[in-house]
C-alpha cells in the first residue's frame, strides 16, 4: 500500500511538521536506505524491532523501514521508564532496538545495556542518504 501510494502521489507530501515537508518519494527512498542497512546488519524477516521515536518524521521512515525489510515494528513511546521498557522488549521478543536519540533512559536491555549511541539528526530524526544507528541487542526473536 505505501509502495502505491508513493509511485502515485511522489511528489505530494506524505509527512508535515512545521516547516518540514517530506515527500511520498522521498520517504520512500530514506525507507529504503534505512532498510538496506538493517538487511545488511543482519535483519532476517520476522525479525522484532523495536522502534523508540517520539511522533517525528523520523519514526514514519523507519516503520516504513522494517516493514520493507520483512521485520515486525515494536513501537515503543520514548517517555518510557527503564523498567517498561525492559517489560515490553521481553514480552514482544524484539532482538533490535532502534532508539531516537542517544540518551534514551533505557533499562538492562533497552538502548543503554546494549551500547546504543544515537540516531536522530535534527527534529525529522534522520539525515538524508543516511540511516540511524542501528543496534542488536544479542536476542532473536
Amino acid at each position: 500500500m505505501f509502495a502505491d501510494s508513493a509511485g502515485r502521489y511522489g511528489d505530494r507530501a506524505a509527512l508535515v511538521l512545521d516547516d518540514v515537508v517530506i515527500s511520498y518519494a522521498s520517504l520512500q527512498k530514506r525507507a529504503r536506505v534505512v532498510a538496506a542497512d538493517l538487511v545488511e546488519r543482519g535483519l532476517q524477516p520476522g525479525d522484532r524491532v523495536a522502534i523508540v521515536f517520539p511522533n517525528v518524521p523520523g519514526y514514519a521512515v523507519h516503520f516504513f523501514a522494517i516493514l520493507m525489510a520483512g521485520g515486525v515494528v515494536v513501537p515503543m513511546n520514548p517517555l518510557l521508564r527503564a523498567a517498561e521498557i525492559d517489560y515490553s522488549l521481553s514480552d514482544s521478543g524484539a532482538g533490535i532496538i532502534i532508539p531516537h536519540t542517544p540518551t534514551l533512559h533505557a533499562g538492562r536491555r533497552g538502548a543503554a545495556a546494549c551500547g546504543a549511541g544515537g540516531g536522530g539528526a535534527g527534529r525529522g530524526g534522520e539525515e538524508e542518504g543516511r540511516s540511524l544507528l542501528h543496534t542488536q541487542c544479542g536476542r532473536r526473536a
